[in-house]
């Protein structure tokens, strides 16, 4: 909660709508118009990648010229949620609000805001007078990545590295061939990666909190996810612990296993959906019966990938895209920015 009005707000509230996110946006831009009465808002359709970026940067920055907040409405999946919150501005001005158009988003899990009617009618309520918008406001940290020698990016959500990396280019270019629709493509995909072994271990070395201490060195690794949400993968259910403003993120590390195991582990965080991955009696190196170490209480880690295999690609995961690293052997630093926005929250 805080004590914002629609008094603080700049007057326009800008719906950016991804076209490619899986609805037909035509008429996903029709019933969106037909739901909010109120004339403060305005449409804007992205046309390539980066636009979100683009004009979420602009009207911040028109509402830092007015010393007003900007409420912000994005109309896509996750990569559009990721594509705002890597503006080149100030953003702790915003009041973000997810709109999930035609894909299962995991922020808006996180949020409670999956659905749309339920969203619209709030944000009617809310410029009625009817709401107070300080009520449905929550502050929302973000995690910053720092990889190939000088390059960033903020995630909204999720960092990971290794086999996820991986399974995440995999998802994205199946997409790209019309694989919108497809139910549990995460697992599907993984699946695929695992049967055709299309994936090998990664051995890394990382330092949670505190630079000047020894780095742990960690072999045969499938991935090392690093995150502030509760939800992942299409509603996996990563970090039960999850809270969204602490200034505080969770890591997982899970170790490389075959497909029966991987299945096990999925079966809990999928369709379980309860704590046991994370809440299992660890081993002397740290690990739980399902693989997983887990890392609560994260500010900060640096990780090295060690031995770099020749003729491989390594890749990362931020929020559902996946960007491949030119240098894999440079430092990957993440560092946790505490309630560097803000977020439309649903407190159910």
């Amino acid at each position: 909660m805080s004590d914002l009005t629609i008094d603080d707000l700049f007057d326009e509230v800008p719906i950016i709508i991804n076209p490619v996110a899986g609805a037909d946006y035509k008429k996903f831009h029709r019933e969106m118009e037909k739901r909010l009465g109120n004339d403060r808002f305005g449409y804007y359709i992205t046309q390539a990648k980066g636009d979100a970026t683009r004009i979420a940067g602009e009207k911040l920055a028109l509402a830092e010229k007015a010393g007003k907040k900007l409420m912000l409405l994005a109309a896509g999946g996750d990569g559009m949620y990721n594509e705002v919150v890597n503006a080149d501005a100030d953003l702790s001005r915003m009041v973000f609000v997810p709109i999930p158009s035609g894909t299962s988003s995991d922020v808006a899990r996180n949020l409670h805001l999956t659905n749309t009617g339920r969203t619209c009618n709030l944000l009617n309520k809310i410029f009625d007078g009817e709401e107070h918008l300080g009520d449905y406001v929550t502050g929302l940290d973000l995690i910053n990545v720092s990889y190939d020698k000088g390059k960033q990016v903020r995630a909204i959500n999720l960092f990971s590295v290794g086999f996820d990396g991986m399974l995440c280019k995999e998802v994205n270019e199946s997409r790209k061939k019309g694989g919108f629709g497809k139910k549990n493509i995460f697992v599907t995909k993984a699946v695929e990666l695992m049967k055709n072994k299309k994936y090998s271990p990664i051995h890394i070395g990382y330092i949670v909190n505190n630079g000047h201490e020894k780095a742990d060195t960690i072999d045969n690794i499938l991935l090392f996810t690093i995150i502030t949400g509760r939800y992942a993968g299409s509603g996996m259910n990563y970090n039960p612990d999850s809270i969204l403003n602490d200034g505080l993120v969770e890591g997982l590390l899970v170790k490389n296993m075959k497909l029966k195991p991987a299945m096990k582990l999925i079966g809990h965080v999928l369709f379980k959906k309860d704590n046991v991955h994370i809440r299992a009696k660890k081993d002397s190196k740290g690990f739980n019966r399902l693989g997983v170490n887990y890392l609560p209480g994260i500010e900060s880690c640096l990780i090295n990938i060690l031995y770099e295999k020749a003729g491989q690609d390594y890749y990362f995961n931020v929020d559902g895209e996946h960007h491949r690293l030119e240098h894999p052997a440079a430092e990957i630093r993440i560092k946790v920015l505490p309630k560097a926005t803000n977020s439309l929250y649903l407190y159910c």
